[in-house]
Protein backbone atom coordinates (compact mmCIF):
# COMPACT_ATOMS: atom_id res chain seq x y z
CA UNK A 1 0.00 0.00 0.00
CA UNK A 2 1.46 3.50 -0.64
CA UNK A 3 1.74 6.34 1.83
CA UNK A 4 -1.38 8.54 -0.45
CA UNK A 5 -3.23 5.23 -0.07
CA UNK A 6 -2.51 4.83 3.59
CA UNK A 7 -3.34 8.89 4.28
CA UNK A 8 -6.31 8.12 2.26
CA UNK A 9 -7.69 4.85 4.16
CA UNK A 10 -6.92 6.95 7.23
CA UNK A 11 -9.12 9.37 6.24
CA UNK A 12 -12.08 7.22 5.40
CA UNK A 13 -11.60 5.70 8.93
CA UNK A 14 -11.82 8.71 10.79
CA UNK A 15 -15.23 9.03 9.37
CA UNK A 16 -16.65 6.08 11.39
CA UNK A 17 -17.08 6.05 15.11
CA UNK A 18 -13.86 4.80 17.05
CA UNK A 19 -15.35 1.08 17.41
CA UNK A 20 -15.81 0.67 14.34
CA UNK A 21 -12.84 2.99 12.71
CA UNK A 22 -10.56 1.14 15.29
CA UNK A 23 -12.24 -2.60 13.56
CA UNK A 24 -11.36 -1.47 9.87
CA UNK A 25 -8.68 -2.97 7.82
CA UNK A 26 -8.11 -3.06 3.76
CA UNK A 27 -8.57 -6.52 4.25
CA UNK A 28 -11.03 -6.57 6.39
CA UNK A 29 -13.26 -4.85 4.85
CA UNK A 30 -15.42 -7.37 2.64
CA UNK A 31 -16.78 -8.67 6.07
CA UNK A 32 -17.93 -5.86 7.79
CA UNK A 33 -21.20 -4.21 7.08
CA UNK A 34 -22.54 -0.88 7.82
CA UNK A 35 -26.12 0.56 8.62
CA UNK A 36 -26.88 3.12 5.90
CA UNK A 37 -30.42 3.46 7.19
CA UNK A 38 -32.94 1.31 9.56
CA UNK A 39 -34.08 -1.07 6.68
CA UNK A 40 -30.58 -0.78 4.70
CA UNK A 41 -26.90 -2.11 5.19
CA UNK A 42 -24.03 -1.67 2.52
CA UNK A 43 -20.40 -3.09 2.67
CA UNK A 44 -17.91 -0.83 3.96
CA UNK A 45 -15.68 -2.23 1.08
CA UNK A 46 -18.46 -1.09 -1.64
CA UNK A 47 -18.24 2.47 0.42
CA UNK A 48 -14.35 2.61 0.15
CA UNK A 49 -14.15 1.67 -3.78
CA UNK A 50 -16.82 4.70 -4.20
CA UNK A 51 -14.80 7.15 -2.18
CA UNK A 52 -11.55 6.35 -2.41
CA UNK A 53 -10.11 8.36 -5.43
CA UNK A 54 -11.79 11.19 -3.76
CA UNK A 55 -9.92 10.70 -0.26
CA UNK A 56 -6.93 9.66 -2.53
CA UNK A 57 -6.63 13.17 -3.67
CA UNK A 58 -7.15 14.61 -0.49
CA UNK A 59 -4.09 12.23 0.52
CA UNK A 60 -2.54 13.36 -2.19
CA UNK A 61 -3.42 16.81 -1.68
CA UNK A 62 -1.92 16.51 2.02
CA UNK A 63 1.38 15.16 0.83
CA UNK A 64 2.47 18.07 -1.01
CA UNK A 65 0.92 20.25 1.57
CA UNK A 66 3.31 18.62 4.00
CA UNK A 67 6.38 18.78 1.69
CA UNK A 68 6.07 21.82 1.35
CA UNK A 69 5.59 23.19 4.52
CA UNK A 70 8.73 20.79 5.31
CA UNK A 71 11.06 22.76 2.50
CA UNK A 72 9.52 26.09 4.19
CA UNK A 73 11.29 24.77 7.49
CA UNK A 74 14.67 23.15 6.38
CA UNK A 75 15.11 26.84 4.46
CA UNK A 76 14.60 28.63 7.17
Amino acid sequence: MSHCERIAFAMFKSVHAPHVASTLTLDGLSTIEKPLSDDTDTSLAEDWKRRKSGYMRLAATAILEVSEIAKERAGS
